[in-house]
């Protein structure tokens, strides 16, 4: 009976870590022209997990791989 409670345990904890996994996303904003565009905001469609871009378009954020992306600039439609 102990065996099987700690194989039941053990794959109940094996799917909870398939269901939690996150990745880093990393990318670069441009406009139509290739520009970089500074200081986007890309975030996590529905959260509040979000991170601005750099100077030179450039951003890494961590995200589960269900995510949707969604990026916004001021002066940028």
């Amino acid at each position: 009976m102990r065996k099987l409670a700690l194989l039941v345990s053990l794959l109940l904890f094996a799917s909870m870590m398939g269901f939690a996994q996150t990745r880093s996303v990393s990318g670069s904003i441009v406009n139509v022209n290739g520009t970089p565009v500074p200081f986007a905001t890309v975030s996590e469609k529905g959260t509040r997990n979000e991170v601005s871009a750099d100077e030179n378009g450039n951003f890494i954020i961590k995200v589960p791989t269900t995510a949707t992306l969604v990026v916004s600039a001021a002066g940028y439609v």
